[in-house]
């Protein structure tokens, strides 16, 4: 088409070039209309008066069957396979330079934030977080972007770097983004089944999510844990011991797996056997809280509360501690007659502890434990459970609060958790 009379060379081209980006903009809005209208499906508050998690139960699960699952892609944790071009009217604007040096620059940060992924630990999950946040505001459609920020997002409430409340929230409406964009992404479907095991306690539904994902991606490790967690509310942490050894074979530098492999043996009372797995994975390079946390742990089980308090002040001294193994020292203090300490380290944990924190709740309960007092352990892990914690799928079996397996508070609380097996 010729240039129309004073018309600069080049300016229809240019508009035309502007046009395509509005159209991609404006896609973008009424997709966003379609999520706010999704969002009015009923919602199920938990946890009493004084819990504030919610869970999409019956309607979460409905919302997953409803998708065509028989086009899930066979995915293998090694070789990641991106979805195939989403609406049509992306398509139509491909060429311009400018959107596709955005999901270029996209695609390049979800790529650096999977091989971080492979390696997590708390010291880098946080670079993780912000290397999938700057993808999904680079590219808004991409469902690899919004999947893993739902994990990370997931293994934050678990941890208690996040309260559960929000971090699980997040996941579900960031799910139906992602689901929106691509039904057939296997991950979304394997972080419902989590949402399962740690929101609604549904364990048949979370086992039927992990099972349906294994059967086409064997090695998938997210799904491979979360049948390992399963277990562990099973009291059957010898079968978790097992998916785990598996997975580390795949995955020898995550510390997060190796941490839960050796909780997996605090557990099952094999406390020489934790402290050996984590003595070794430090001397392959591996760091973390969570290896501090489950040495400490089973330090104070092996019995020698001197060697505990001094090998727990050290870790203490030594590395960025986190609030368990704050409580870990307090618990060393308690058992050992040093009320004093073990009441100045619970004053520091329950001063200004956030609602939702779970690490704060689970710390306190060790605390509270060693000292005694088992109404206010009770209630402390009652908080720990209602924000979605990791440490709440063990409180059946942690050997931590066998004193308290006799209290009728404790067996209530774990009625309420709904454990197939009460150790």
């Amino acid at each position: 088409m010729k240039p129309r009379k004073n018309e600069p060379i080049g300016f229809r081209s240019r508009l035309d070039g502007w046009k395509a980006i509005a159209s991609y903009f404006e896609h973008g809005r009424r997709t966003v209309q379609r999520w706010h209208a999704d969002f009015s499906m009923p919602v199920h508050h938990i946890g009493g008066d004084r819990g504030h998690v919610f869970a999409y139960v019956d309607e979460l699960e409905t919302w997953l069957q409803s998708r065509d699952s028989s086009s899930d892609p066979k995915i293998d944790w090694q070789d990641h396979v991106f979805p195939a071009p989403l609406p049509n009217d992306r398509a139509s604007i491909s060429g311009t330079s400018f959107l596709t040096a955005e999901r270029q620059r996209s695609a390049e940060f979800v790529d650096l934030a999977l091989k971080k992924w492979k390696n997590v630990s708390s010291d880098n999950l946080q670079p993780i977080a912000r290397l999938l946040r700057m993808a999904v505001d680079l590219d808004p459609f991409s469902v690899p972007a919004l999947a893993y920020s739902a994990a990370v997002m997931i293994a934050q409430g678990l941890w208690g770097d996040q309260p559960g409340s929000i971090s699980y929230r997040s996941v579900t409406a960031v799910l139906r983004q992602a689901d929106e964009l691509n039904s057939s992404f296997v991950l979304t479907r394997i972080l419902a089944g989590w949402l399962h095991l740690v929101v609604d306690r549904n364990w048949s539904a979370a086992r039927r999510l992990f099972e349906e994902t294994l059967q086409t991606a064997p090695r998938n490790p997210i799904a491979q844990t979360g049948l390992a967690m399963l277990h562990i509310v099973e009291a059957k942490p010898g079968q978790a011991a097992d998916i785990y050894a598996t997975v580390i074979e795949g995955l020898p530098l995550n510390a997060f797996v190796m941490g839960q492999s050796a909780w997996v043996d605090y557990l099952a009372e094999d406390y020489e056997r934790a402290i050996a797995k984590i003595t070794h994975a430090r001397r392959g390079g591996c760091s973390g809280r969570s290896f501090d946390v489950v040495e400490a742990l089973s330090l104070l089980q092996i019995g020698d509360s001197a060697r505990a308090i001094e090998h727990i002040e050290e870790l203490y001294r030594s590395s960025s501690h986190g609030p368990v193994l704050t409580g870990a020292l307090g618990r060393a203090y308690s058992i050992s007659g040093f009320v004093g300490k073990a009441s100045e380290i619970l004053e520091t944990l329950t001063k200004d502890a956030a609602p939702g924190m779970n690490n704060k709740s689970y710390a306190a309960a060790l605390i509270y434990t060693g000292l005694g007092e088992s109404q206010k352990a009770v209630e402390a892990l009652e908080a720990c459970y209602r924000g979605g914690s990791v440490w709440s799928l063990a409180f059946h079996c942690d050997p931590a609060f066998s004193p308290l397996r006799e209290e009728p508070n404790f067996r209530r609380l774990l009625d309420r958790i709904n454990y197939p097996v009460h150790g």
